[in-house]
């Protein structure tokens, strides 16, 4: 989702082909890395189930270190 917005940004604002290429590429392949990480976690959960819960916590620790940068990002982009 995060390239297909990137993409549409760059075709609104005008901004270039380059980019709007750029991340429209990135449409793709990141349907493909998913579908990846999906059938890894499958197998490797499939193989050692007690894992699952370290799965889980590496998923939330990852989404929350996104947040954060992205919230001290736009932070840091406001105070200029």
């Amino acid at each position: 989702p995060g390239s297909r917005r990137l993409s549409s940004a760059f075709a609104r604002l005008d901004a270039g082909l380059a980019g709007q290429r750029f991340y429209g590429e990135h449409v793709e392949a990141d349907a493909v890395h998913e579908q990846l990480l999906r059938a890894g976690l499958r197998d490797l959960l499939e193989r050692e189930p007690e894992l699952a819960a370290d799965v889980v916590l590496g998923i939330e620790a990852g989404l929350l270190l996104e947040d954060r940068f992205g919230d001290a990002l736009l932070r840091a982009w406001a105070q200029g």
